[in-house]
């Protein structure tokens, strides 16, 4: 087994893998009733982005297409995110 440090390294290193470049892409949709992205599964267990939606009115739905690249986006509900300061 090689040194896990060496293996972390060349992780880093590698190309983003579609699914990465996908999420990657999605992202520049947050704002405005979309709160975030991520990578997840469908229910067959294929890659999808996850798009974190706190509003989903029409306007919304439009914004979102149903895939980016290979990957199909799934919308999942939620609540405004917030951002809060750390404590020291």
């Amino acid at each position: 087994m090689g040194d896990p440090e060496d293996e972390l390294l060349a992780d880093l290193d590698a190309e983003p893998s579609s699914i990465e470049r996908a999420v990657a892409e999605a992202s520049s949709w947050i704002g405005d009733g979309i709160e975030g992205v991520g990578e997840g599964r469908t229910d067959d267990g294929e890659p999808c982005v996850v798009v974190f939606v706190s509003t989903l009115d029409a306007d919304t739905r439009r914004r979102i297409p149903s895939s980016v690249g290979d990957h199909p986006v799934v919308l999942s509900g939620t609540d405004p995110f917030r951002v809060e300061a750390a404590e020291d």
